[in-house]
């Protein structure tokens, strides 16, 4: 297979993770410089004017216990599973939520609020550290050099200010793949476990699900969709109205996607928006026919890398890869953010001794997501999202290709 060439991978996990560290350095000098008006605050959502609204808003939505039946902002914007609602809920008591009601963005001032919400957020990056530093045995320096890269990276640094739950969401996702077949029992059942999190923080890690059954780990399968329905359950029960908020929970759901177009964030639709606003493509007509084929292409490469996981590659990291090339790209509404999912295939891909030319292309994808230098003048992070997330769909794609080509050549000899 032409990609079955090895190169030694240690000079490009150095130059991957130094590359990270000079571009956050880049970024603070040239935000020094430039002031407030720089191109750098491309990096935040609304150059930070929506600061840890992810947070504020949705304490305000749950610090009643009854937030599927909030009406502020529409109920579209109550789509997330219970236990992120039980989460916020708590984190509501450390203010007096009703003086907020009116502009829950103002609840960043208070400060005892901020000092809660920064002893999780770091607490959340030390972890994020401790698991990347500690999972890469072959080169604990590279693995340290990467650790602190990751977590000064851009995603990260945009999670931390939009507050979102999808750091620590991508931190369950990371134990899920990386301990699932581990050979510990107690390694798998945390790996379960933290599947069932993931699941209950999001919904659509639950795609995640089909390693086990491409492994045929059916009882892992079993087990991991129980603990995940359990929990669920569970989290519910606080809540007003209890399981009665389920039909809720799904209509919210459905007007969440109708909120939120795929022309924004980690879709291959927002790639191609970002494409024809770059000519100035405005005409409705055009947009909207191209922007169907790109959900319809969505849809055929997801099922292509479902059918390739379950029935031709055995590889762990290239599995993994897909698995979440699909868990990023074919939910309608998937934020910037979400690339934060990529960083347990970073680990696996740097646990190798040699890289092949799908890795360099994933690693060069991934580089371009993570690195925190704005180039351009608008919308600058989510350019670097569009440009990173077509290199590792085209990556994807060649790998599913090839993998089957392969497969069927080594059927005819046999």
């Amino acid at each position: 297979m032409f990609f079955s060439k090895k190169r030694d991978a240690e000079s490009f996990k150095i130059m991957f993770s130094v590359g990270i560290i000079v571009s956050f350095i880049l970024w603070l000098i040239f935000t020094e410089i430039q002031g407030e008006l720089s191109n750098q605050f491309g990096l935040f959502f609304l150059r930070c004017d929506n600061f840890i609204a992810d947070t504020t808003n949705v304490m305000v939505y749950s610090s009643e216990l009854d937030p599927y039946n909030n009406p502020i902002n529409g109920f579209g914007e109550k789509a997330y599973p219970p236990l992120t609602y039980v989460f916020t809920y708590l984190l509501s008591k450390t203010v007096n939520i009703s003086d907020y009601y009116g502009n829950p963005i103002d609840i960043y001032m208070n400060t005892r609020f901020m000092a809660v919400f920064m002893a999780i957020t770091i607490f959340q990056i030390i972890c994020l550290y401790a698991l990347i530093s500690n999972s890469i045995e072959i080169n604990r320096k590279a693995g340290s050099l990467l650790g602190f890269a990751i977590c000064i990276s851009a995603p990260v640094l945009f999670n931390v200010e939009r507050g979102n739950t999808m750091l620590v969401t991508a931190l369950f996702v990371s134990l899920f793949l990386l301990f699932y077949d581990d050979s510990s029992k107690f390694m798998r059942e945390l790996a379960l476990l933290s599947f069932a999190i993931a699941f209950n923080l999001k919904i659509t890690p639950a795609c995640l699900g089909i390693l086990l059954l491409a492994d045929k780990k059916y009882i892992l399968a079993v087990k991991a969709a129980l603990y995940s329905v359990g929990l669920f359950i569970l989290s519910l029960l606080p809540i007003k109205n209890g399981l009665y908020n389920i039909p809720k929970i799904f209509s919210n759901i459905q007007g969440n996607l109708n909120n939120y177009t795929s022309r924004e964030g980690c879709t291959l639709d927002a790639a191609l928006y970002s494409v024809l606003s770059a000519f100035n493509i405005d005409s409705p007509t055009i947009i909207g026919r191209s922007l169907k084929l790109a959900r319809i292409g969505t849809w055929l490469s997801a099922i292509l890398f479902l059918v390739v996981i379950m029935f031709v590659i055995k590889d762990k990291v290239y599995n993994s890869m897909l698995a979440v090339a699909v868990l990023v790209l074919l939910p309608s509404h998937s934020g910037p953010y979400n690339v934060l999912y990529f960083i347990p295939i970073l680990i696996l891909i740097f646990k190798k001794a040699t890289f092949n030319i799908i890795d360099l292309i994933v690693m060069a994808g991934f580089f371009i997501i993570y690195q925190d230098f704005m180039i351009w003048h608008e919308n600058a992070f989510m350019k670097d999202i569009n440009i990173g997330i077509v290199i590792i769909y085209i990556a994807s794609m060649i790998l599913s290709v090839y993998s089957i080509i392969d497969y069927y050549k080594k059927s005819d000899t046999v």
